[in-house]
């Protein structure tokens, strides 16, 4: 059980990391600030155009140009400005434009979460505007933009708030402890898996000379086991990271990834049973007595007489046909490398075995252990009867 155990932990703490790895924040807050002179001068400025399109820019530009200044910088935030005032914005605006940085160099602004006060006040004030259609959020993109214009010694600063979230263009500008801010505890995680798959004590011998699998097999059993899990429970979290619709994972709409995510997810737990089968190959141990042989597993400690045996037949097992199809399939729809490398390495591989017929009409079998001949020869030594295959 405590292999068994051991495995599992391993599992969820790599599954743990995967998802702190690729989790992001259903949104960040991006403050610009913005140059009025800027607007005023791409208001005004020639645009290389032909025929009819440029008669209308023509047009505009001189029933723009009869506007002053401060009633344009009035109609172009109209519908979408909130002014801010208090100490508390002093920090905002000294992020996004320090005194001593030019302001034709500051492009990317600063990034803060959802919850950063005085910004929160303003998500709110946009999600109330919203909801009850206030003409003066009209021009808000739904919620999502807003200008913020801070009156200081006479002097307006105006800086472009925008709402964020993964599916947005952008997103990649976002810094890495706010797009995803639990990335940095997943090597903790890995570290803690190593640790749980090391520091536990393996099961000893109860004989010196006991039948058991060899400590190589085993953990390159783990390795394939635990990378075809991690792989296939991934890989929707990953694609779904990729289209920046966190919901999408569990959506068996349309645009959703909620049948995929279920076959993904329908494989890893298959792959999955490789690992109980090495926490079964890790606790087995066969050991020859004088009159018969005793098998441990961690679901049974049972000893077997030579006069219980009726006969002993070698067997040999391979991977079923279909489900080396099945595994082809996913291989190439998922293009995995790795999945595709395992299949043609083990995927023909055949398994010796013994089959141990009871007098009682019942069968045992032994499969894939070493050592194998031994209990063959101590059969025959027994006059057991020996069914070649």
């Amino acid at each position: 059980m405590i292999e068994l155990l051991r495995r599992v932990i391993v599992s969820v703490l790599l599954g743990a990391a995967v998802a702190t790895y690729v989790y992001a924040p259903h949104a960040v807050v991006r403050v610009v600030v913005e140059d009025p002179a800027d607007w005023y001068e791409q208001a005004y400025a020639p645009h290389a155009a032909i025929g009819a399109t440029r008669l209308a820019e023509s047009v505009l530009r001189d029933e723009r140009a009869m506007l002053p200044i401060a009633v344009f910088l009035d109609r172009h935030l109209q519908g979408r400005v909130k002014d801010v005032v208090g100490p508390e914005w002093e920090e905002v605006w000294k992020c996004v434009q320090p005194a001593d940085v030019p302001s034709d160099s500051v492009a990317e602004g600063c990034f803060y979460t959802l919850d950063t006060t005085p910004l929160a006040e303003v998500l709110d004030w946009l999600a109330t505007a919203q909801a009850t259609e206030d003409s003066a959020a009209a021009n808000t993109s739904g919620g999502k933009f807003v200008y913020l214009r801070w009156t200081k010694d006479s002097t307006p600063r105006i800086a472009g708030l925008m709402v964020l979230d993964p599916s947005d263009h952008g997103w990649e500008s976002v810094p890495v402890p706010l797009r995803n801010p639990l990335r940095g505890s997943a090597r903790y995680l890995v570290l803690l898996a190593l640790l749980a798959y090391v520091l536990p004590p393996r099961p000893r011998k109860i004989a010196f000379d006991a039948l058991v699998f060899p400590r190589a097999s085993i953990i390159l059993a783990d390795m394939i086991g635990t990378a075809l899990t991690i792989i296939f429970f991934a890989l929707p979290l990953l694609i779904v990271a990729a289209r920046g619709k966190p919901a999408s994972l569990l959506d068996f709409g349309f645009d959703g990834f909620g049948f995929a995510t279920l076959v993904m997810w329908s494989l890893a737990g298959f792959a999955s049973s490789v690992l109980f089968i090495a926490a079964g190959q890790a606790v087995r141990q066969v050991v020859l007595m004088s009159d018969g042989l005793r098998d441990v597993t961690w679901r049974h400690d049972i000893t077997i007489r030579f006069e219980e045996i009726a006969s002993i037949r070698p067997i040999v097992r391979e991977m079923p046909a279909g489900l080396r199809r099945v595994l082809w399939i996913a291989g190439l729809l998922l293009r995995s490398p790795l999945l595709i490398s395992q299949l043609l390495l083990f995927g023909r591989a055949q398994t010796p075995g013994l089959e141990l017929n009871l007098r009682n009409g019942t069968q045992f079998h032994i499969v894939a252990l070493p050592g194998l001949e031994r209990i063959l020869e101590r059969g025959r030594a027994a006059g057991i009867p020996i069914v070649a295959d």
